[in-house]
């Protein structure tokens, strides 16, 4: 009998983060991770839920989105914040209509180096059909 390596890029039941993993915290630094297929998109689920969310008057420090499978069909694809109860904060505020297929995409979006106002949980919206992606969430607690 032999084993079959784990592969880290490909989301399966291993490997699925969709709603959000907390990856450590460096002092006041927090590192969330959510790695999703662009046709099973993360939602806003509630306090309650299973969504990461991350505290209000946290300050975004950093967002990244790393493409771990190439995306295809359509034409971007927008990663923001949303409140727990669905309302949106600001849809592109971490990564506004990336059309990179692959690689490693810098969030520039209007939330990375402010102050949340209130509770927030990633929301995505894109057109994207298929490809697999993590999104990278640093924010600081002061």
């Amino acid at each position: 009998m032999s084993a079959q390596p784990l592969n880290y890029y490909d989301v399966g039941p291993y490997t699925s983060t969709k709603n959000g993993e907390a990856i450590g915290a460096i002092g006041a630094v927090h590192t969330v991770e959510y790695t999703f297929a662009v046709n099973d998109l993360p939602t806003t689920t509630g306090l309650g839920g299973t969504a990461i969310t991350i505290p209000a008057g946290s300050i975004i420090e950093e967002f990244d989105l790393i493409v771990l499978t190439n995306l295809s069909g359509g034409t971007n694809i927008a990663v923001g914040l949303s409140q727990p109860d669905g309302t949106v904060i600001d849809a592109d505020g971490l990564l506004a209509a990336s059309t990179a297929t692959t690689g490693v995409v810098a969030g520039t979006g209007a939330l990375v180096g402010t102050r949340l106002a209130t509770q927030a949980q990633l929301t995505v919206a894109t057109s994207r059909t298929a490809g697999v992606v993590r999104a990278i969430v640093k924010y600081s607690q002061y």
